[in-house]
């Protein structure tokens, strides 16, 4: 389903467009299907509706980076501004400012900072019929992934406080010393 209010939007950009493909928006089907729908949807409601501000996310290279590395995504980004044109091209008078979330390179090997965590005795985990799970409240420390970067939560103050730097390549070289 669509969500919008009022509802009757979301009602109506189905019955243009068709039931929005989520599972061509993320995963292993991602493709471009979910972005041209979200194209199509956002120049009706700017036509339509006229909204002081629309926020559009384009989601289709998203995934593609992911699944095939920064090396192969050429007729991907085609695609993707082929549709974010469509937008800008509908509302001539309008002032846009694209923005990207993120970027994706290669990377040469792995980092496992709960392993070093569970090691050092700082993370716990649940044992479950499916095999083990962090368990965050009983964990002193554990570590999870945001934006290809580290983000340690501690309530142990001394372990590894070198982790809170700011720059993402730093900090990546900085939790690979921490974590080995």
């Amino acid at each position: 389903d669509v969500y919008s209010d009022p509802p009757e939007i979301g009602r109506d950009l189905q019955r243009r467009h068709g039931t929005f493909p989520l599972f061509r928006f993320w995963g292993p089907l991602a493709g471009i299907e979910s972005t041209r729908w979200i194209a199509s949807a956002a120049i009706d409601v700017m036509r339509e509706h006229d909204p002081d501000l629309t926020l559009v996310y384009l989601p289709h290279l998203d995934y593609d980076l992911q699944r095939s590395g920064p090396e192969n995504v050429a007729e991907q980004v085609r695609a993707v501004d082929a549709e974010a044109a469509r937008i800008l091209d509908a509302q001539p008078g309008r002032r846009f400012l694209v923005v990207s979330e993120y970027g994706i390179t290669r990377v040469a090997g792995a980092l496992h900072p709960n392993r070093a965590l569970r090691k050092a005795g700082l993370l716990e985990v649940i044992d479950n019929p499916v095999g083990e799970l962090l368990d965050p409240a009983r964990s002193r420390a554990f570590a999870t992934v945001s934006a290809g970067r580290f983000t340690t939560s501690s309530r142990h103050a001394d372990f590894c406080t070198s982790t809170r730097r700011s720059s993402p390549p730093a900090t990546v070289k900085v939790q690979a010393k921490c974590f080995r």
